[in-house]
């Protein structure tokens, strides 16, 4: 149970490197946590066994791509590997510095996007890529994204190099679109790189090839409670507690005042995560992932002590508490 940074290789899904890492692990168990194209490359996340239960959290984190543009033509799948189906009427050579920079301002901050038709959304239970392939376009509705910043890297006209700093669900290939829209010339994705997805950084990668194995990949693993102590706050609770947890105990607010003891983090946040010691001793093991309710603060502190303020969204090692359950009965 662990989890490990591949940096998935240009031309390969995804899929691709779940199914290689199923294979490598001799796991069933293993999931991405966040789609890359295949013309992408670099940081995506892969959770292997239990693992996988903490991947929804995993994805909320910000992301950053490193992207060359080319100005001047729009593509099908908006990027290289699409035909092109226009090119713009302005340019490319026209674009100064300034100009790009002007532009990229209009696209920091909460944006809208219509995700492309070439992407892994389902319509009706069907992936638009495979509707896009049968030459349809249908109707998409907009999702908010952020974009914090857009940064220039080179400049190369037709050729752009940018770095972009977003938050998960953001479309650099429709970015990249939006912008060539704007300027007047048209534009789409020559290369894709994410450099970096949450707390996880293009340094932390596997390279993923025929000599790649189990070994390699656990030299750069990451443990299931060193991932989920950076991203959710913590709550250490004794074993009699955990048990009960294990078995369906929803807490109250004195429960978790009392487990904290002086730390609040866990009142500025929807989620906390239990970590208890188990039964066969070791350092502490993360337990379960609570959902805090109400997520509203002020509900929170006038809420009477004895109130179950938690919903367990994830309980980890199951069969581990059990074992400890039963031994507790003897």
């Amino acid at each position: 149970d662990f989890i490990v940074v591949i940096d998935k290789p240009k031309g390969r899904t995804s899929f691709w490197v779940v199914d290689k890492i199923k294979k490598i692990t001799s796991t069933k168990k293993v999931g991405h946590t966040g789609t890359l194209d295949p013309l992408a490359t670099g940081v995506l996340p892969i959770c292997v066994g239990e693992a996988t239960k903490i991947s929804d959290f995993m994805m909320q984190g910000n992301k950053v791509y490193t992207t060359k543009i080319k100005l001047g033509e729009r593509t099908d799948t908006l990027d290289a590997e699409g035909a092109v189906t226009q090119r713009g009427e302005r340019d490319p050579l026209t674009i100064d510095k300034q100009e790009l920079f002007n532009t990229f301002n209009r696209f920091s901050g909460n944006i809208i996007q219509i995700p492309p038709m070439y992407s892994a959304i389902k319509k009706d239970g069907v992936p638009l890529y495979k509707l896009a392939r049968k030459g349809e376009n249908v109707e998409r509705e907009g999702r908010a994204v952020n974009v914090e910043k857009i940064e220039l890297l080179e400049f190369d006209p037709p050729y752009v190099e940018i770095r972009v700093y977003c938050s998960k669900g953001t479309y650099i290939r429709t970015l990249v679109d939006d912008i060539g829209e704007l300027l007047g010339t048209l534009a789409h994705v020559v290369e894709l790189r994410r450099t970096s997805s949450g707390i996880f950084d293009v340094s932390d990668a596997v390279t993923l090839d025929d000599s790649t194995d189990l070994r390699s990949l656990q030299t750069k693993a990451f443990s299931i409670e060193d991932v989920i102590q950076r991203i959710i706050p913590v709550i250490k609770v004794p074993r009699s507690l955990a048990i009960r947890v294990a078995n369906g105990l929803q807490l109250s607010y004195f429960d978790l005042m009392t487990a904290a003891g002086s730390s609040k983090d866990w009142t500025k946040s929807p989620n906390v995560a239990l970590f208890s010691e188990p039964i066969d001793g070791g350092g502490q093991k993360l337990l379960a992932v609570l959902k805090i309710v109400p997520q509203d603060f002020e509900d929170l502190i006038n809420m009477s002590p004895s109130s179950k303020i938690t919903q367990t969204l994830r309980i980890f090692r199951y069969d581990e508490w059990m074992v400890q359950d039963r031994c507790s009965i003897k």
